[in-house]
């Protein structure tokens, strides 16, 4: 039975999602949940440690599978700890039977908003020195920020200026 006052959980049941309660990390509830004949596993618990280990558990389950690779997908919310997994000269993620990704869902908005039609012409029309104002301060807003003032555009001679509001 779900606890009533997990909303996220009522939500996934009320678009017709199988919710089980059960601990993602062991084996025998990802094989309840049908890991053996899935296609992925996205790991999003908010957690970058239990992220890994739910994609290490889910690649011991997936050994054996014949057909297709499971695809693991797991958020990481640390560039540090996304960094070093991604560039260790010995890390290796995935295999015959898995194909590991890692995603950070900031980054991945941030470069996406960054990357629009509307915004690109926002700054081809601005000229030299574009600015932009952040209404917020939050995780998303700095990593847009971070990823604007990196990046420059790649225009030469523009300077971009960031301003946040926030309290």
């Amino acid at each position: 039975p779900l606890d009533a006052d997990d909303s996220n959980a009522l939500a996934c049941e009320q678009l017709g999602a199988t919710v089980l309660r059960a601990n993602a990390h062991q084996r025998n509830a990802l094989e309840l949940a049908g890991i053996r004949h899935a296609d992925a596993i996205i790991a999003a618990t908010g957690s970058d440690a239990q992220n890994l280990e739910i994609g290490l558990s889910a690649a011991e389950a997936a050994r054996g599978r014949s057909g297709d690779p499971l695809k693991i997908v797991a958020e990481m919310r640390s560039d540090w700890l996304m960094d070093n997994l991604l560039n260790h000269r010995t890390a290796v993620l995935g295999g015959a039977e898995t194909e590991f990704q890692i995603f950070n869902l900031r980054a991945d908005a941030a470069r996406a908003l960054l990357r629009s039609p509307a915004f690109e012409r926002t700054f081809m029309r601005a000229g030299q020195n574009p600015h932009v104002v952040l209404a917020g301060t939050g995780a998303l807003a700095v990593e847009v920020a971070r990823r604007a003032i990196c990046s420059n555009f790649a225009f030469p001679g523009m300077k971009l200026t960031v301003s946040a509001v926030g309290r």
